[in-house]
């Protein structure tokens, strides 16, 4: 049995532990690329890309519209407010496509990204503070940063793509690739009254056997929309420090889906406290449901086929390490959640929350929760085997006795979005939208149950 001997003088009281061969490489196939669609071929012309933006989800006409990120940063309330608040954050989908200059037939190139917006009622500064953040980071991913490596940004990566297919066309190599991608998804981790976790997933293709991805996390204070540091989690850092650093040196010996990702030859003189010591930098960690994640970088435990590696330390082992006010709440409300059509959901007590439109010309229903639902999520979906998150739609961290209205086309076959939703012991439920083959209207069905046909 393969052994870490990852504690050695560090963990001696423990005991030694023994240590044999390196491990072995393995396979990691990628999550495939959101697949965009071409668009109109008129509008491919040479010298103009296809820019495809999903709207600013609009609520209905009794709500205040949500609006769009504020640039510059709002002054930051003097008190904590005293009211439970709910976060709500839409995702607009903003996408470039480039044909070829010859006969704009051919894509060459695709970049896309999410950008999260960001709504609290009873804190309106800080919302607008961290979308001023946020929209900064469109704008850096746009225009890329040269003090980034493999930041192009797409004026970049534009140039990149046109020179590879002159160069493919000259060649006569018909097998190389023509088409560069770079894509920027946002998703949600743990999100409520006190924390804001955003990750950003980057993946970029210039040519080669494999295009290259790496994960940025961003954790914002909820009261205030200021980017946390890990040491603003402590009055004691020296000792939380210590606390995560033994612990991810734990798992490496117990989690066998971790030992996967780390290659001893990769840690240099076995010093495990160091290198995992420089992990804990600003952007490699996040909070979620079960507690603190610190992740690696590409490349840096381990070869492309070992991917990032990623430790969840519990809030367990965290409770009195951070101060209180992180942890996470305490739930006493429950409910359910049921698909209505518009006119049952006017009719009932609910408060209409949202207005979300995945695809124009679409069916109009509405999300329903009666009581109290938490983490309630809208994202797309594909399916190879089982059911993959494509892009995060609409969040909202707390929604009770009210519902979200949905434009989307919703197949009769395969679905290809899904709600999910936790309650109050903290049991996440996920939900496929499908349609009901007797009456033709909208429905849930748990991912269970649904039956992949061809």
């Amino acid at each position: 049995m393969k052994r870490i001997f990852c504690l050695l003088l560090a963990l001696a009281m423990l005991g030694s532990l023994s240590a044999c061969g390196l491990h072995k490489l393995k396979d990691i196939e990628l999550p495939p690329l959101p697949d965009l669609k071409a668009g109109d071929e008129q509008a491919a012309a040479t010298d103009k890309p296809i820019v495809i933006e999903t709207p600013l989800p609009n609520v209905l006409p009794t709500i205040t519209p949500t609006e769009s990120p504020v640039q510059e940063t709002l002054p930051v309330q003097a008190e904590l407010p005293t009211t439970p608040n709910q976060v709500i954050i839409n995702f607009r989908h903003t996408s470039y496509e480039n044909f070829d200059p010859e006969e704009g037939t051919q894509r060459i190139l695709t970049f896309t990204y999410d950008t999260p917006i960001v709504t609290m009622e009873d804190r309106l500064a800080s919302a607008n503070a961290i979308n001023s953040q946020l929209s900064l980071l469109d704008e850096t991913y746009y225009m890329g940063d040269e003090n980034v490596e493999g930041s192009f940004g797409y004026n970049g990566m534009l140039e990149m793509a046109e020179d590879n297919y002159a160069y493919v066309r000259q060649s006569g190599n018909a097998g190389m690739p023509t088409e560069y991608s770079s894509s920027r998804t946002a998703a949600t981790a743990r999100v409520d009254d006190q924390l804001i976790n955003i990750i950003y997933t980057y993946y970029d293709y210039t040519g080669g056997a494999h295009g290259n991805y790496a994960q940025e996390a961003f954790v914002f204070d909820a009261y205030n929309g200021e980017r946390l540091q890990l040491e603003d989690l402590t009055s004691n850092y020296p000792a939380l420090r210590d606390c995560i650093i033994y612990y991810m040196i734990g798992l490496t010996e117990t989690d066998p889906d971790l030992y996967d990702h780390i290659y001893l030859d990769w840690i240099p003189d076995n010093d495990f406290y160091g290198t995992f010591a420089k992990l804990l930098r600003q952007g490699s960690w996040y909070f979620d449901e079960k507690g603190l994640v610190v992740f690696s970088s590409l490349y840096e435990l381990g070869p492309y086929a070992a991917g990032i590696a990623q430790f969840g330390i519990p809030y367990g082992e965290l409770k009195g390490k951070i101060d209180d006010r992180w942890l996470p709440e305490t739930r006493s409300e429950s409910g359910t959640v049921q698909v209505l059509r518009q006119a049952e959901a006017e009719s009932g007590n609910y408060t209409f929350l949202d207005r979300v439109e995945v695809d124009n010309g679409g069916e109009e229903f509405c999300i329903a929760v009666n009581g109290m639902a938490y983490d309630v999520k809208l994202s797309s979906v594909y399916y190879v085997d089982r059911f993959y998150e494509k892009d995060e739609l609409w969040f909202g961290s707390k929604v009770q006795n009210a519902a979200l209205q949905v434009v989307a086309l919703v197949p009769e076959g395969l679905p290809n979005l899904m709600l999910s939703y936790s309650d109050v012991t903290g049991q996440t439920h996920h939900y496929m939208i499908s349609t009901n083959g007797k009456t033709g209207g909208v429905q849930l069905v748990s991912e269970s149950n649904v039956q992949p046909v061809g």
